[in-house]
């Protein structure tokens, strides 16, 4: 018979082996891993998860692409053991998944603080968004209400979709749109593409920029998100370090990270940077009458 798991996940970077785990890992990776279940009374229903089960995954706050929501379904495809983090050989603490739903839009935590109020949803999932929380055993009719709310509703434009916009807006006027200083600069051209989505054996960087007299070049990173995190800088500071070795030859490369809102976190990781910049944008209206 299949049964139903609610699971918290965080986007926090944590040292392995986590207490709780980091949502990449079922989002990216298609894994749950909590080698430490076995000893944690409050996590025992992680060793009642079989082949076949749903799980329904809920990311706390700092998770950028889904906060505070249910987003991802899975089903549970199997068990494995995690011997690379210590953990007692012989006892599984790996679910392997495979996604069975991509909610649009997501079930929010407000949402399913009302709907257990209301009866619409067990108790158990009011375990969402508590701290410390990891699994718990919820009712099928659970996943049932929730699925169907989802599909009653029009589908939300995903981060994905905004970020396309934003890019190809900027790409389409120039650099120049965010600072006069880049008003000269042209997108980076070379024998294989342009600098939109410049594929990089590092990762895809959003934006490349050029002066065609300077040669310098301006590395752009958008964040379509309003909670931006200082992750960014991380990610950002590969690509600098990348093409200061591989495009830049003798020329500057700079970095431009481009956000709705920036976080006082934020500021401050940019700050750290040698040759970065950080630009917010806002967002415009423009109606039209449709005769």
């Amino acid at each position: 018979m299949t049964e139903v798991f609610l699971i918290q996940a965080t986007g926090d970077p944590t040292d392995r082996p986590p207490a709780e785990t980091k949502a990449d890992e079922p989002i990216g990776h298609g894994f749950y891993n909590h080698p430490n279940w076995h000893n944690q009374t409050k996590d025992e229903d992680f060793g009642e998860v079989e082949e076949g089960d749903i799980i329904l995954l809920y990311c706390t706050g700092n998770v950028e692409a889904c906060p505070k929501q249910i987003k991802y379904i899975f089903q549970v495809t199997g068990k494995e053991e995690d011997r690379l983090d210590g953990s007692e050989i012989g006892v599984p603490n790996k679910l392997l998944l495979e996604e069975l739903h991509r909610l649009s839009p997501g079930f929010p935590l407000e949402k399913i603080r009302q709907w257990v109020e209301d009866g619409k949803l067990s108790d158990a999932m009011n375990r969402a968004g508590t701290q410390g929380f990891n699994i718990t055993n919820v009712e099928k009719a659970d996943y049932e209400a929730i699925t169907e709310w989802t599909d009653s509703r029009e589908p939300e434009p995903t981060i994905e979709h905004y970020e396309e916009e934003l890019r190809n807006f900027i790409a389409n006027h120039g650099l120049g749109v965010i600072s006069d200083e880049y008003a000269n600069y042209e997108l980076y051209q070379d024998a294989d593409s342009t600098g939109e989505l410049y594929t990089t054996p590092i990762g895809e960087i959003d934006l490349v920029y050029q002066h065609p007299e300077s040669g310098e070049l301006v590395i752009v990173e958008l964040k379509r998100t309003q909670k931006t995190s200082d992750k960014v800088v991380g990610q950002i500071a590969r690509y600098l370090g990348w093409a200061e070795a591989e495009l830049a030859v003798d020329n500057q490369v700079h970095g431009l990270i481009v956000t709705q809102t920036a976080s006082e976190r934020l500021k401050y990781a940019v700050r750290a940077l040698k040759d970065c910049e950080l630009a917010t944008y806002k967002l415009n209206f423009h109606f039209e009458m449709q005769n």
